[in-house]
This record gives C-alpha cells, sequence and structure tokens, in this order.
C-alpha cells in the first residue's frame, strides 16, 4: 500500500477491525473441491475464513465495507468484503453469476456449514 492509496481511503477505515488482522485472512482462492492433493490447504482455507468473517461480524463499519465491496471495481473472487464472500455478494446485488463465483461456491458451502455447527 503506497501513500496515495493510504490518502484516498475513506475516514471509516480506521475503525475497521480488520486493519490490525493479518490481510490474508480476507483473501482465498478457488481450490477444487475434489483435489486430493490440496484438501489440507482447502480445510485450512475454510479456518481462515471462518476467522475473517467473525471479525467482520463484530467490526462496527460492517456496512460501509459491505457497500464498497458492492462497487464494480470490487466485484472480484477471492476478497471478502463486509462478511460476504464474492459469489455472496453478486447473489445480493441480483447480478448473473460469473465463473469464478460458481467455482468457490464449494469454499463458501464449507465454511457456512462450520459456521452453522459453531452456532
Amino acid at each position: 500500500m503506497n501513500l496515495e492509496s493510504l490518502l484516498r481511503q475513506p475516514a471509516w477505515m480506521k475503525q475497521a477491525l480488520c486493519t490490525s488482522s493479518d490481510p490474508d485472512l480476507w483473501c482465498y482462492e478457488r481450490i477444487p473441491k475434489n483435489d486430493k492433493a490440496k484438501r489440507e490447504e482447502f480445510e485450512e482455507q475454510v479456518l481462515r475464513l471462518m476467522v475473517a468473517i467473525e471479525y467482520c461480524n463484530e467490526c462496527p463499519v460492517r456496512k460501509q465495507c459491505l457497500e464498497m465491496g458492492l462497487q464494480k471495481e470490487n466485484m472480484v473472487g477471492g476478497v471478502v468484503y463486509g462478511g460476504l464472500m464474492y459469489s455472496e455478494r453478486v447473489a445480493l446485488t441480483g447480478h448473473r453469476y460469473h465463473a469464478s463465483a460458481r467455482d468457490e461456491a464449494h469454499v463458501r458451502n464449507a465454511v457456512r456449514k462450520k459456521v452453522a455447527k459453531i452456532i
């Protein structure tokens, strides 16, 4: 992150819980569900996303973050905004699914199932 991008950040970002955490928590890959070689990596990713989403659930600026995540330039796969993964944000906007949103469905479903078991 350079000085110019820091200056362009909205003021609310200073209150975001994620700013004091590992940024990798909010990023993920579309790992094929049936790729046995990457199964352990898939499970680790699911756990990291659960932690990220929990941060989002407690964050005082979650709404602002989600609004930012719904902007066209931020509608990209592999990033959580406001506690929602890309495919969830696509569904929220009513847009048709992009192939990458379909590809991540198994990751999203695994995260949501684990969260449901905890709750």
